[in-house]
């Protein structure tokens, strides 16, 4: 399968900003809650009790999301689930023809997974594991690979290292990294 053209990147994500995606129901268990704006059109997902913000589809999710789903194709590889936003984009792009995602919180599959496989047509498996652990025992390979599964960004830039080392020979083509170059430019500048 042939990855996008330049054109073709530009016009997804024009149409990925424009696109209205339905988002998860709230709920609340363990720790974990899904909470919405009064409005209705922004969600959150956290963690113990909203101490830890673990994914939110406002304007810098999606703008990162968008751009790590235009680069998305064949089998697709996606480490952590949040709020499934990275795979709703890649469903509405429709260029995967599987997409797996390995997510370590039961409880974040429980909510979520049901709900994203009635929201999606591209075929979706959940995979309850840690995502290094999961790479280095795996024998399966993947075209492409989103991966969003850091809890805190000052050791993402590590974390991210350690997945491109775990998923090398696994995924043949383009691995994305949620924020990369943002936290790169952070390091560069000290912050």
């Amino acid at each position: 399968m042939k990855s996008l053209g330049p054109e073709q990147k530009c016009f997804y994500q024009m149409k990925l900003r424009m696109e209205q995606l339905p988002i998860p129901e709230k709920f609340q268990e363990k720790g974990w809650r899904l909470i919405h704006s009064k409005d209705g059109k922004l969600c959150q997902l956290d963690q113990n009790n909203g101490f830890l913000c673990w994914m939110g589809n406002g304007p810098n999710e999606k703008s990162d999301m968008i751009e790590g789903s235009v680069h998305m194709y064949g089998d697709c590889l996606v480490l952590g689930l949040g709020i499934g936003l990275i795979v709703q984009y890649i469903d509405v792009i429709g260029h995967c023809k599987s997409i797996t995602i390995v997510e370590k919180s039961p409880i974040v599959i429980k909510h979520i997974g049901p709900w994203l496989k009635s929201v999606v047509k591209t075929p979706i498996e959940i995979i309850e594991d840690y995502d290094e652990k999961f790479l280095k025992e795996t024998d399966r390979k993947w075209h492409t690979m989103y991966a969003d599964t850091w809890e805190l960004c000052t050791d993402a830039l590590n974390k991210i290292e350690n997945l491109k080392k775990a998923s090398k020979g696994k995924v043949k083509f383009r691995k994305m990294f949620w924020a990369e170059n943002r936290l790169k430019r952070m390091k560069k500048q000290g912050r």
